[in-house]
């Protein structure tokens, strides 16, 4: 029902009388009219909020509560080498698959364009306490030197992998509800899938930093989260995560249980020309990462029977002065991992004495500037790695990139970096559809591979 009308006519009517009465003037309908104007603007709020709870929307009025945006990534890509000759291939003892030596048909360049990734975004606030999140991405078959064979493909270059491991797929990356109002309560409940709070990172970067391949994690979750006017929040979540192997023998694909958890802790605050944010992370199990995943074999997104869960911690610091930026990242394992799930120089799962205890840090900064008129930026970055050679990532990455924006939400990004790779030999049990079944191996012969991106970045709202 529309009051305004009835309201409006009210005051018209009582404008109306008092002209009758013969005491009106210009200055009593300008005070009536303004009374009008303020009647109305209110009427319209609580229409508004009225409108807001209803279960119906009008179908004239969706799009002012649904907002659509996307991007596109598409990239020329070149590699002085190609990803043989510093990793060898996932190593599977029941196919007898040798390590490629250097000099062979891998040792070679790479070069190649396509569309990285595509992505559309919907986003709908169908009252005042609920907003409505979705992300539908594609991802291109484009490799890196790092990719791995098989269905592992280019995450570790900079790519996404969907949970199956193929590229070249439509996925849904977000699609949660949130359920809070900041104005009126600090706390705030998301459902649904969502990429989980451990770790800072684009999950839709050009290249992704060392940092990003052991904190990304996509999941169905429920997370409870707080935050207050002073800069503190924090958040915990809880997922389905992974089996153990303890108690059976075999995989188990039919056992589902709340095993996955996880906490955040984290500070921003701006002042004047300066800006930082900080946030301390913990997950009681690495393994449910996405990178990590693919190496050791999924089950309906999560890898199934690992003998002992791997918790993890992720700390971030940036901050931000004028046209400069610096970041910090520092992701670790709290533990050694089980002998039986990952070694770290050795040949052999179960060696005791080589558990591996992987962990990757990284820095990264930048300067803004502007470029013929254009907004730009350089930046530069170094990342660290270490008895990380199982996952198949590199122990040492540094480079650089330049951005130019050449039009309204349009950029232009090269980048170039240098990946060198392990000397040693790394196990990651591979525990599909039996736990222990074959074993995920790489070695490196200490080569270094650089690597050229050109980017178009394409960008609506």
């Amino acid at each position: 029902m529309k009051l305004k009308p009835i309201v409006a006519s009210m005051l018209l009517i009582g404008a109306a009388n008092i002209a009758f009465a013969g005491d009106i003037n210009d200055q009593d309908l300008n005070a009536l009219k303004a009374k009008v104007s303020k009647l109305e603007a209110v009427l319209d709020a609580n229409q508004g909020q009225v409108y807001s709870y209803s279960q119906v929307p009008f179908k004239d009025s969706w799009e002012k509560y649904v907002s659509l945006s996307g991007m596109m990534n598409f990239e020329a890509y070149h590699a002085n080498r190609y990803w043989g000759s510093i990793y060898g291939n996932v190593y599977d003892p029941s196919m007898s698959t040798a390590f490629p030596t250097a000099g062979n048909s891998w040792d070679h360049s790479s070069n190649q364009v396509g569309l990285s990734n595509a992505v559309v975004f919907v986003d709908a606030k169908p009252n005042c306490w609920v907003n409505f999140h979705l992300a539908m991405s594609y991802w291109g078959n484009l490799t890196r030197a790092f990719s791995n064979a098989g269905a592992f493909h280019a995450l570790a270059g900079g790519q996404g992998v969907n949970e199956a491991g193929y590229t070249n797929r439509l996925q849904f990356d977000e699609a949660y509800a949130t359920v809070g109002d900041l104005s009126r309560s600090p706390l705030y409940v998301r459902a649904g899938r969502q990429w989980l709070p451990f770790g800072n990172f684009d999950p839709y970067a050009i290249t992704a930093s060392l940092t990003q391949l052991l904190s990304q994690d996509n999941q169905e979750a429920l997370l409870v989260g707080a935050a207050s006017p002073v800069g503190v929040s924090g958040s915990f979540y809880m997922f389905n995560g992974n089996n153990t192997q303890t108690g059976f023998a075999t995989a188990d694909t039919t056992r589902h249980n709340l095993n996955g958890w996880g906490a955040r802790l984290a500070y921003g605050a701006d002042m004047n020309n300066v800006s930082m944010h900080a946030n301390l992370d913990y997950i009681n199990d690495i393994y449910s990462n996405d990178y990590i995943g693919m190496h050791k074999g999924m089950v309906n997104g999560q890898v199934e029977n690992i003998f002992q869960r791997l918790p993890a911690w992720n700390a971030h610091l940036c901050f931000g002065y004028m046209n400069f930026d610096l970041a910090g990242d520092y992701v670790w394992a709290a533990k050694k991992s089980d002998a039986r799930d990952m070694v770290f120089n050795s040949a052999v799962l179960g060696t005791v004495g080589s558990e591996a205890r992987p962990r990757v840090w990284g820095v990264k900064g930048g300067y803004s500037f502007d470029t013929v008129g254009m907004p730009s930026r350089v930046g530069v970055m170094y990342n660290r790695s270490a008895q990380a050679a199982a996952l198949a990532i590199p122990k040492t990455r540094f480079g650089g990139d330049y951005r130019v924006t050449i039009g309204r939400a349009t950029d232009v990004t090269f980048q170039v970096y240098k990946d060198t790779g392990y000397n040693e030999v790394g196990v990651l049990s591979n525990n599909y559809p039996v736990a222990g079944n074959t074993n995920a191996a790489t070695i490196s012969n200490n080569n270094s591979v650089t690597n050229f991106v050109l980017n178009l970045g394409v960008k609506f709202a």
